[in-house]
């Protein structure tokens, strides 16, 4: 990998292979190239991609399945597998009081924001990261490292799930206008990845106990989602109001008055197959609307999609998501059993996360990009008690650990073109404005490293490039995140739509 440019020097060592597997590539190289001045430098075009093997060139990143294989591609046209790390800032985070720590620590060390830059540049050449992930100060990194832009364009209240009304002509001129203000100035910009359009929506019940069929139908009867749904509900009900309240209580007693009611509660069987498919199409007027603005500000850059919840995507939504994005994107985190058992009780049908994503996988045709990710541990000093869902280990070897299983597992899957994790800085021991308090990080609060993180994305790096700079490569040994059945599950739903959700606390 090159270096992400850090002043003086454009190219660096290797850093992403072991000794052994270096010394392959560098005879792959000096065989595919005569006579290099540097078989290190031969191996990495400028952004980090894979340079031995060579596709389209374009300009900007791309997606690309080669020999059934999912790849980023960079504007050289090269592989990249993203390594990426989220909330890379100089203020790390900003305590429950408004105070910030890391950015004390880095001023004191480093003398400026600039300085502070730089030395996660070289940190990052050494780590093996080589992207700048979500809710990151992007400036300090301009025309130095991939990068990617997050959006928030669905207008979503995390604490009931409620967003915006997206039949609504204000939310779509919102929309374009938002995407045209993202893209100003990065329209031509080589080195972004692409746009997250938003972060872990709500799309059905979770942990909140309503869905999006019960926001659209609270809405007042002149509201466009309002008119929308019961003109929907008619076509689905093939225009029968009997049928439709066979599933449903309403106040209503006919179509002409169901715009005018504002609860629906489940009565038969077909509700949830009910709430699920309007969730689809929910999904699929969010999506088609946003990937349309974000295709007119932004040609040349990717879709990424919403970053999902792992655990808490129905069919139809992710099914939606596939017919627009580029990529799918999802937050997945080990969940701890507790954790898991309710997502089991909560009630839609949430794809299983069993054997990487198979469900997932098997219905939608895309590369996936774990957007975020990251496990926390004991011997940190932290509390780590928000949020109580994710796993808490004992030691940072165990989190190193769990990066080399996890990574190896994405790549196992041949879809996985990346991985994020979250995030670079510890969040403070009192917690942020939510009350993370977890350590989530890379260094400390006092910009000290876990090298045994850091070591494991070094390797994590070598990990996923590995089927493109070794013809002999075989998927390695690992084991799957989560909860694995050991019977087959019942089949997917036909093709249709789909449902993810949301932590119970904003991110970043």
């Amino acid at each position: 990998m090159p270096q992400l440019r850090s002043c003086q020097r454009r190219r660096a060592p290797l850093r992403f292979v072991g000794a052994g597997l270096a010394a392959t590539l560098i005879l792959l190289a000096t065989i595919a190239t005569p006579a290099p001045s540097s078989a290190a430098e031969e191996l990495w075009d400028t952004y980090g991609g894979w340079a031995p093997l060579t596709l389209a060139a374009t300009g900007h990143f791309r997606t690309e399945k080669v020999d059934d294989r999912w790849w980023l591609v960079t504007p050289d046209g090269h592989p990249f597998f993203s390594n990426g790390l989220n909330s890379v800032r100089p203020t790390g985070t900003v305590d429950r009081n408004g105070n910030a720590a890391y950015l004390d620590t880095i001023l004191a060390k480093y003398g400026s924001e600039a300085a502070w830059a730089d030395a996660q540049l070289a940190r990052f050449d050494s780590w093996g990261i080589n992207t700048i992930g979500g809710w990151s100060n992007l400036d300090l990194f301009a025309g130095r490292a991939p990068y990617t832009v997050s959006l928030s364009l669905a207008d979503h209240d995390v604490a009931t799930g409620r967003t915006d009304d997206f039949w609504a002509p204000t939310w779509v001129d919102s929309v374009q206008a938002e995407t045209v203000e993202a893209a100003a100035g990065k329209a031509n910009d080589p080195w972004l990845v692409g746009y997250f359009l938003d972060n872990e929506l709500h799309w059905t019940k979770d942990f909140r106990p309503r869905d999006q069929l019960d926001y659209y139908a609270e809405r007042g009867s002149p509201e466009p989602g309002k008119t929308h749904l019961v003109n929907w509900l008619r076509g689905r009900y093939a225009d029968n109001f009997a049928a439709f309240a066979a599933d449903f209580d309403t106040a209503a007693g006919d179509w002409g008055a169901l715009a005018a009611a504002t609860t629906l509660t489940d009565r038969g069987p077909g509700a949830q197959a009910t709430r699920d498919a309007w969730s689809g199409e929910v999904a699929d007027r969010y999506f088609a609307v946003t990937d349309a603005a974000l295709a007119a500000a932004a040609p040349n850059h990717m879709n990424l999609g919403t970053r999902f919840f792992g655990q808490l995507i129905v069919p139809e939504v992710l099914d939606a998501a596939a017919r627009h994005v580029d990529v799918v994107s999802i937050n997945w985190y080990e969940l701890t059993p507790e954790a898991e058992a309710l997502v089991g009780r909560v009630g839609p049908r949430f794809l299983p996360t069993a054997d990487t994503l198979a469900a997932h996988r098997s219905r939608a045709d895309k590369p996936l990009l774990i957007s975020e990710f990251g496990w926390r541990a004991t011997d940190s000093g932290l509390p780590n008690t928000w949020p109580p869902l994710q796993v808490v280990v004992a030691t940072q070897q165990e989190r190193a650990d769990r990066y080399r299983n996890f990574a190896q597992c994405l790549v196992n899957t041949g879809a996985v073109v990346g991985a994020h994790w979250f995030g670079l800085v510890d969040q403070p021991a009192i917690g942020r404005a939510d009350g993370e308090n977890s350590n989530w990080g890379f260094v400390t609060e006092q910009d000290d490293e876990y090298s045994a993180l850091t070591a494991a994305s070094a390797d994590v790096g070598e990990t996923g490039y590995a089927p493109a700079a070794d013809p002999t490569w075989v998927p390695g040994a690992c084991t799957p995140m989560g909860p694995q059945p050991s019977a087959p599950g019942p089949e997917p739903t036909p093709l249709g739509a789909a449902t993810p959700v949301v932590r119970p606390a904003f991110t970043g």
